[in-house]
């Protein structure tokens, strides 16, 4: 399984991730979890719907270059700037 740290500021702090397979290792601040990416856009866009209404904003993949997965970028990039960016949060790394 390829996990990815993601870094996020939530109102509401709790152990349990936004998604299944992720989980808070600094309550509200610091989430991990698996993969964003799939081979399925509706699945990858849930999955992103969820860490940004959780309030995640930096998504650091630490998968190599070279691995067969799903990239999501692009789709991260089609959700709207408002849900995106927030004032003192990055994007992408």
């Amino acid at each position: 399984m390829r996990w990815l740290i993601l870094s996020a500021m939530s109102s509401h702090p709790t152990r349990t991730g936004p998604i299944p397979d992720s989980y808070w290792l600094i309550d509200g601040m610091l989430l991990a979890g698996e993969y964003s990416g799939t081979h399925r856009e509706s699945v990858t866009r849930e999955k992103l719907t969820k860490f940004l209404d959780a309030g995640i904003r930096t998504f650091i993949d630490l998968t190599e270059a070279t691995e067969p997965l799903a990239k999501y970028d692009g789709l991260l990039r089609d959700f709207p700037r408002s849900a995106r960016s927030r004032p003192g949060t990055s994007g992408t790394a």
